[in-house]
């Protein structure tokens, strides 16, 4: 028969959780808040500042897809202090520009873009993200050809404006001396005329509007922001982390050191202690 006297394995209760964190409270609490404050003051000093200028835009999708192209940052940076701290290597800068510094973002589904720009220095980022905003402008602009051909195209609107409004009289005068098994006809006739009236006068404002730009300072709907204070959100999150990792470290030292407080109880605790302090170059204890 299996000896009865023989002791069960030991198994880890919540009673015996909560023994240890009763008795290392103050080392749980106070570890995780020490190293948090600490790695949070020397993340803040040692990473540089940033600071976030935003502008909020009406713009389209195509818009909002040829913004962060070098066509439009290209003049924008030309001549900037963002530009000098690259010395002056237009890659270099685009670069960083396109994968850090520059967010496009568009907000919820309307046709509002958020436009945000980050350097180190407040001024730096209000001063480059208007530029940004200002060479969008500039580039909707059609150039003096494109322009030519807009003018074209918009006085044959105009002309085929007054053509379709001039049949549409003559038709008017028409039903007025027709009889009224005519009228019908006459009238699908009429109701043609209008809608290609309705569709030119639509197609005028269009061409009109492109004349003038795709955007304009009017669908600038807030400026680029100066901002006022530095940006602390990588800082606090590295030092939360850091925080963590030092709670879980205090719980496992707390349950170790319980641990080897319980050990010492018992002959096989003592020889197993022995054994670690060996492999570690501590001597035995006697």
């Amino acid at each position: 028969m299996p000896d009865e006297n023989i002791a069960a394995p030991a198994e880890l209760s919540l009673l015996d959780v909560a023994v240890v964190i009763t008795e290392n409270w103050m080392l749980l609490l106070a570890a995780p808040l020490l190293a948090g404050l600490l790695s949070f003051g020397v993340f803040s000093f040692a990473s540089p500042k940033t600071f976030d200028s935003v502008s909020f835009l009406r713009l389209s999708a195509t818009e909002a897809a040829v913004l962060p192209s070098a066509k439009i940052l290209t003049p924008a940076i030309t001549g900037t202090a963002y530009l000098g701290s690259f010395d002056g290597a237009f890659s270099r800068a685009l670069h960083h520009l396109t994968e850090e510094a520059l967010t496009v973002q568009r907000e919820g589904e309307t046709d509002v873009y958020s436009v945000r720009v980050q350097t180190k220095s407040a001024a730096e980022s209000q001063e480059l993200l208007s530029r940004i905003v200002n060479s969008l402008i500039a580039n909707s602009t059609p150039t003096p050809t494109e322009q030519a051909l807009l003018a074209i195209r918009i006085e044959q609107t105009k002309r085929s404006i007054a053509e379709l409004e001039r049949n549409l009289a003559r038709l008017s005068r028409q039903t007025e001396l027709t009889a009224n098994d005519v009228v019908g006809n006459l009238g699908e006739t009429a109701v043609a005329l209008l809608t290609g009236i309705e569709e030119r006068h639509t197609r005028l404002f269009q061409l009109e509007h492109s004349l003038q730009g795709s955007i304009s300072s009017e669908d600038i709907i807030q400026p680029a922001t100066l901002p006022d204070s530095p940006n602390a959100g990588s800082a606090a999150i590295r030092a939360m982390f850091v925080g963590a990792l030092a709670a879980l470290a205090a719980f496992v030292f707390a349950f170790i050191a319980a641990g080897w407080k319980g050990a010492s109880r018992s002959a096989d605790g003592l020889h197993k202690i022995t054994r670690i302090r060996r492999a570690v170059g501590l001597p035995a204890k006697s």
